[in-house]
């Protein structure tokens, strides 16, 4: 099971997220991807949550330094306010350099009803029970305490609130081989230093239910045995709820 990491540790992976945000302020090939994978992970979530069950505010943690996140492209109806927390301060829109157009999305995903919080996702200060839907797309592996993260989540949605959680997932295979020989060979590299914890999938469906959430969905189906030991990474995501109070 995932533990928390080191302060020194966890600003070294901030330090290379910095760094990947500063390029990507002026890569539009690379934001337009980044773009497309929150609007793919969007149209999921949309297509599992329940009749009404998202209706109010939403949060995401580590939206980014951009300010753009998954919950920006549900369903307008979904929501009434977005909250963005992210540890990195937000990039002013007169420093990126891209294309207008791109650019015009950055300005309105922060525009009315969008507040931005800088804060780390284990403790983001915000209100007890506030949100409908709270989100975390591509963040878990990149943060201190993976679990602290996710039960920061759990005591700031409503009583059956709902979780969105898209990470990416590892088989035994590959984390050793980044362990004994990625990591070596290439420990300056912003990928590396970037994701303090590779995980397993197993570990990903412990995580969550320690948080005390009951998953609703889950793409993909869990790995067979043998996709565990030697098969490739690949992303994970779950919808899960916040057990009502009187559960």
């Amino acid at each position: 099971m995932a533990a928390d990491v080191t302060v020194e540790r966890w600003r070294d992976a901030q330090a290379a997220e910095a760094t990947y945000w500063e390029a990507v302020r002026a890569e539009p090939l690379e934001f337009a991807r980044v773009l497309r994978e929150k609007v793919v992970v969007a149209d999921w979530i949309a297509s599992v949550l329940p009749p009404d069950a998202a209706a109010g505010s939403h949060v995401e943690i580590g939206i980014g330094p951009l300010g753009v996140g998954c919950v920006h492209f549900l369903p307008r109806g979904m929501r009434r306010e977005i909250v963005g927390v992210e540890p990195l301060p937000l990039l002013e829109i007169a420093r990126l350099e891209l294309p207008p157009p791109l650019v015009a999305a950055v300005a309105a995903c922060r525009g009315a009803g969008y507040e931005h919080v800088c804060a780390a996702g284990e403790a983001t200060g915000l209100e007890d029970g506030r949100f409908a839907l709270a989100a975390c797309y591509n963040v878990l592996d990149h943060v201190r305490d993976p679990l602290g993260v996710l039960r920061e989540k759990f005591r700031i949605l409503r009583p059956g609130g709902l979780l969105a959680l898209a990470c990416d997932s590892v088989s035994i295979l590959s984390r050793l081989r980044f362990r004994f020989a990625i990591q070596r060979r290439h420990p300056d590299d912003v990928g590396v230093r970037a994701h303090p914890f590779r995980f397993r999938a197993g570990e990903l469906d412990a995580l969550v239910a320690r948080a005390g959430f009951v998953v609703l969905a889950r793409r993909p189906a869990r790995r067979s045995r043998t996709r565990d030991a030697v098969g490739q990474a690949e992303r994970v995501l779950f919808l899960a709820r916040k057990p009502d109070e009187a559960a």
